[in-house]
């Protein structure tokens, strides 16, 4: 009779306790390798059944939660598509740099303006052989850190060709990653008057 419990005892744990682990396991296996809707099948009523309810449960939660994020993710790619589109096709020119004269984003507006045949071509120069002298550059760069935006700053800039262009800049202090110049190109009228003057 001994010998007979010890088999039930052994059948017993093999089929309520290891088996529904082994299930457990391979399903959490599942959704580490991205099956989100991999689901346990254990009906017991005892703590390894409460058990596969709660991951169920977890699972049905972080395949909502990936699936919101995915299309969230999509929404964002086609806004960003559009006001991209808005901006690569403006009828001005604009440019993103940063600080240190590394440029981020040039339309094609303004690689026309500046003779450019791509924006990926002015973007490789850089923005410091566009200004006319370090001077005016370093003071609307100051203006900038110290204010946090400059509207219709007036600078003088170079094309590729040497061509002197006056420009209105409009700019913002970008937080993540210091001084991030945006700039509108137009034509000043009047005399020469800064912000940083006023």
């Amino acid at each position: 009779s001994f010998l007979i419990m010890a088999v039930y005892i052994i059948l017993y744990i093999r089929h309520n306790i290891i088996k529904p682990v082994g299930i457990l396991k391979s399903a959490a296996k599942g959704l580490e390798e991205g099956r989100l809707n991999t689901r346990v099948a254990i009906k017991s009523s005892d703590e390894i059944g409460e058990l596969g309810s709660a991951f169920n449960s977890m699972a049905y939660k972080l395949g909502s939660m990936i699936t919101e994020l995915k299309n969230t993710q999509e929404m964002l790619r086609e806004s960003e598509k559009k006001y991209r589109n808005l901006v690569d096709d403006a009828l001005v020119g604009i440019f993103i740099s940063t600080a240190k004269g590394e440029v981020l984003y040039v339309n094609k507006t303004l690689s026309a303006i500046f003779e450019f045949e791509s924006p990926e071509k002015l973007i490789a120069g850089g923005a410091l052989p566009r200004y006319k002298d370090a001077e005016s550059r370093q003071a609307f760069i100051e203006e900038l850190k110290r204010t946090g935006s400059v509207s219709a700053y007036e600078l003088e800039l170079l094309t590729k060709t040497g061509k002197v262009k006056d420009v209105l800049v409009s700019a913002f202090n970008d937080r993540n990653i210091g001084p991030v110049v945006v700039v509108t190109f137009g034509v000043p009228a009047g005399p020469r008057s800064n912000s940083s003057q006023q």
